[in-house]
């Protein structure tokens, strides 16, 4: 279980992830930012017994942040599987420039 942090996880024993974390940091990697559901997996089972975990990721480095600034991960509704699905969104900001002003004068020649 790929869990970065105990936050990100509800129920079940506590998790050490410290080599995780490190590899993560070591490659000049962050998390990507994400919309919606705060998991993407659980363990299929009902109430005090379900646990909850954000398995799934999208990393990134510097140089994605500054290609497309607007990138993001949704993590889509739930469904009878154990996992939800991700869609990731690769944006970049939208600069057209300076617009041109332009007049046209249309006089009616007779």
């Amino acid at each position: 279980m790929c869990v970065d942090s105990q936050m990100k996880k509800i129920g079940g024993n506590n998790l050490s992830i410290n080599k995780l974390n490190d590899l993560i940091d070591c490659c000049g990697l962050s998390d990507l930012r994400s919309v919606c559901s705060s998991w993407s997996w659980h363990n299929n089972t009902h109430e005090n017994a379900r646990i909850y975990g954000k398995l799934d990721r999208a990393t990134c480095n510097d140089n994605w942040l500054h290609l497309l600034p607007e990138s993001f991960v949704e993590y889509k509704g739930t469904s009878s599987s154990e996992h939800i699905s991700l869609l990731l969104y690769m944006l970049s900001l939208l600069n057209s420039g300076p617009k041109q002003f332009k007049i046209f004068n249309y006089s009616r020649v007779s």
